[in-house]
């Protein structure tokens, strides 16, 4: 789990579900947030996503993952 603060050096927690789509060259495109408790947490969860290694298996494949960090 990676911890995200606040302005004041605070530990924030929250839910975040985001959904996305895994393109050819295993990076996720189309990122949409379904659901967050917690804005800062949404931004970091994105931004981890965003940064993150390429995503490796199968490409023609729908499916759900659950990643927590």
């Amino acid at each position: 789990m990676v911890p995200v603060y606040d302005e004041n050096n605070e530990r924030l927690r929250g839910d975040v579900v985001l959904s996305f789509i895994i393109n050819k060259k295993g990076r996720p495109v189309n990122v949409d947030v379904l659901k967050s408790t917690c804005k800062d947490c949404e931004e970091h969860a994105m931004h981890l996503l965003e940064t993150g290694p390429d995503w490796d298996g199968p490409k023609d494949k729908m499916g759900t993952v659950e990643i927590k960090f």
